[in-house]
């Protein structure tokens, strides 16, 4: 980020387990007021809704492959089609955050009013805006 010259900056609530001591270079770290309801938090305002949503999708179509799977076998048909390993739902929890994009992210900040109109516009416009998970 330092060699592009990008800033960034990270709104973290203020729970006790986000630790704001350390002093990052290109990035300035702000904490939101104790005890701050769900309308400033942008997770809970929709991200974190579009998640579950993009997952239970995942996990729907899953549930009819294995459906499908056990049909016609007696033996299997008491399977629970729902039943997947913690390795199974991480990967789906990694390639559901790639479904988020970007304007869902910045929507949910809008709405929460922590984003200027005109700076929303600009945001939505802007070629240069991009998601980058930390794999």
């Amino acid at each position: 980020m330092k060699k592009e010259g990008r800033h960034v900056l990270l709104l973290l609530d203020n729970d006790s387990a986000h630790c704001a001591e350390k002093h990052l270079s290109n990035v300035e770290i702000e904490m939101l007021p104790p005890k701050t309801t769900s309308v400033l938090q942008t997770m809970d305002e929709g991200v974190i809704t579009c998640l579950k949503a993009y997952f239970q999708r995942r996990q729907g179509c899953h549930a009819v492959d294995v459906e499908d799977s056990v049909i016609d076998d007696e033996e299997k048909s008491t399977k629970d089609i729902y039943k997947v390993d913690v390795m199974q739902a991480m990967h789906w929890c990694c390639d559901t955050w790639e479904s988020v994009t970007h304007s869902t992210i910045a929507n949910c900040f809008k709405l929460a009013g922590m984003i200027p109109e005109d700076l929303n516009e600009l945001i939505q416009g802007s070629a240069n805006v991009r998601l980058e998970s930390a794999q």
